[in-house]
This record gives structure tokens, C-alpha cells and sequence, in this order.
């Protein structure tokens, strides 16, 4: 009989104390964006942040950086210092604020985000690298 009563009473304890810790949460609010909100393309192969805040998103269609309210997009442009390609396929977000972005098939992207150009690193540049391919 004790420890029916036992059981019962911690029972009663861990109901209180679950209710009590619900009580507590924070609502959890979620957006999502699309190209309908301004990002260049809806599949996203990787996401970042930098050092300053912004979410970086790179996508088969462009670079995109979102600043919390607006899109910035970044796509190839052969007559500027741009990224390389715009279907990106990874990046990479160093300890030093630098961001390195991968396309499919134009090679590494090194991005000045003071000045928004890039330098590229591929079969054609100094130093040069063996393949323009990015394989995993």
C-alpha cells in the first residue's frame, strides 16, 4: 500500500513539474522563403553566416545574401570581378571572415565581402587548379 502511494505521489510531481516546464517555452516562429520572397532559386545546396549577421544561401540559380529583410544576389557576370558560375554547389565559411563558394563546373570562388567581388581559382587562373570539377 506504501508504495502505491509512493508511485502515485511522484506520479503527481512529474505531472505538475511537466506542466510547469510547458509553461515555460517560448513559441517557436519559422519563416520560409522562396523565389516569391526574392531568393534566386528554390533549392538550396548550402547556407552559412558570416561574421556580420548576414545568412548567406547558394543555389543553382546564384549566391544570395539576406540581410533579415532583403535578398542581395550574386550571379556570374563576364564584364565584373563576379562569382564563377551560378549553379553553386558548396561553401565554406572560415574562421579569418573568409567565404569560399564551389560551382559545378567553373571552379573556387573567393568572396571580398567589403567590395562584393570574387576572386576565382581555377583551371585558367594563378594558382591554378587541376580540374574546374567539384567532386565528392
Amino acid at each position: 500500500m506504501k508504495a502505491i502511494k509512493t508511485i502515485i505521489k511522484y506520479k503527481v510531481i512529474s505531472l505538475l513539474l511537466l506542466f510547469h516546464t510547458s509553461s515555460l517555452a517560448l513559441p517557436l516562429y519559422l519563416d520560409t522563403y522562396t523565389n516569391e520572397q526574392g531568393l534566386s532559386q528554390n533549392s538550396i545546396t548550402c547556407s552559412t553566416t558570416d561574421e556580420k549577421g548576414f545568412h548567406w544561401f547558394s543555389t543553382q540559380g546564384g549566391l544570395n545574401r539576406f540581410d533579415g529583410y532583403e535578398f542581395k544576389h550574386y550571379k556570374f557576370n563576364p564584364s565584373q570581378s563576379s562569382i564563377s558560375g551560378n549553379w553553386i554547389t558548396d561553401c565554406l565559411n572560415l574562421e579569418n571572415g573568409q567565404l569560399w563558394f564551389a560551382t559545378t563546373s567553373n571552379g573556387l570562388n573567393l568572396l571580398n565581402t567589403e567590395t562584393g567581388s570574387f576572386s576565382v581559382f581555377n583551371q585558367y587562373s594563378t594558382p591554378l587548379l587541376q580540374t574546374n570539377a567539384f567532386q565528392q
